[in-house]
Parts: C-alpha cells; sequence; structure tokens
C-alpha cells in the first residue's frame, strides 16, 4: 500500500507544481521577417524605480541565460550612458553585445473577493445567527510584465513576450517569477540555447 501512495505521489507531483506556478507567458510575438537570430551574447535591462528590484531583476534572468552570455546592465553600463541612445548603442557594440533583454512592470489589478457566512439551517438568519459562519474578502492581485529583445545592430524589436503573474509575495518575487518563465520562453523561441 505505502509503495503505492509513493508511485502516486511521485507521479503527481510535476502535475502539483504546474499548477502552483503562478507565472504564465499569456501572448507572444516573433518578428517574422527575422527568422535564424540567435543572438550569442545579451544585456538584461529590468525597468524599475527601485534599484533592489532592478539590480535582483538583472541578476536573476542573466543567471538562468548562461548559454546566451547574459549580463546584468549595471554591471555592464552606468545610468548616464543608459540615459543616452548614442552612447549606449556604441557601449554595446564595443563590448560584443548583440542583444538586449528589456523586463518592465507593465500594470498591477486588484480585485477584492468576498463570500458570505453560512447559516446552519433554513431558519438560518432569523434563530441562528449567532452560530453563522461569517463572510469573509480576500484580495487578488495580478501583476503584468512585458519582457522585449531587441537586436542591437539593427535596434529592432524581434520578440515580445506578456507575463501574467498571480498573488506574487513581493516584487522580488514576481521578477524571480517572471524571470523563469522569461527564460524558459526564450529558450523555446530559439532566442536562447
Amino acid at each position: 500500500m505505502r509503495g503505492i501512495l509513493r508511485t502516486l505521489l511521485l507521479l503527481s507531483a510535476p502535475l502539483l507544481l504546474i499548477g502552483c506556478a503562478s507565472t504564465r507567458i499569456t501572448d507572444s510575438w516573433a518578428d517574422p521577417q527575422i527568422s535564424g537570430y540567435h543572438p550569442t551574447s545579451a544585456m538584461v535591462l529590468v525597468i524599475s524605480p527601485n534599484e533592489v528590484t532592478r539590480r535582483s531583476g538583472e541578476d536573476e534572468l542573466a543567471a538562468l541565460l548562461p548559454g546566451l552570455h547574459a549580463t546584468p546592465a549595471y554591471r555592464l553600463l552606468t545610468e548616464p550612458v543608459l540615459k543616452d541612445k548614442e552612447a549606449t548603442m556604441k557601449a554595446l557594440k564595443a563590448k560584443g553585445v548583440d542583444a538586449v533583454i528589456l523586463l518592465r512592470f507593465a500594470g498591477v489589478q486588484r480585485e477584492l473577493n468576498w463570500a458570505p457566512g453560512m447559516y446552519p439551517t433554513f431558519w438560518g438568519y432569523y434563530r441562528w445567527a449567532w452560530a453563522e459562519s461569517p463572510a469573509w474578502a480576500w484580495t487578488d492581485t495580478t501583476v503584468w510584465t512585458e519582457v522585449r529583445v531587441y537586436q542591437v545592430s539593427t535596434d529592432k524589436l524581434v520578440w515580445a513576450g506578456v507575463f501574467r503573474t498571480f498573488d506574487p509575495k513581493s516584487p522580488q518575487d514576481a521578477i524571480a517569477q517572471v524571470a523563469r518563465s522569461a527564460a524558459e520562453a526564450l529558450k523555446k523561441a530559439g532566442l536562447a540555447p
């Protein structure tokens, strides 16, 4: 009996993990005119006003793309250079970077949900109101994130994806989840080995 339970648990574990995954790609686009583009090195840039979120997100996504030689933007370029398009493009070309992977938060949606209390009998409210289970409310948060890949030599968008994260614990948690999903999507699209 224990062997059967153990086997069932092992077989169902991947399904449980998939069901618990809270970040999913909802839409993607690839430039049909640029086929066979396989970058060899990339700069990862997270657009965020929070420096900690930005750097940790860049580190997270770059670490998940080792075959692409992805480097966090903060390690390649300074803030003043990043704000100047010509200086950025010149620096990227000089360093041999042929793709930029950009990640930015596109929006947050919060939804308030409510479930009414239950009464133990038909008489419910009139006679047993003191014995009811209370109503309860909760909030669901959905974070939308956009990931874009640009070809440095042409300064053109080659791939874009929109990711939906359900109830992240923190901005860093949302970034980590999106980074994992984005790395998987980029590999599937042939943009990362």
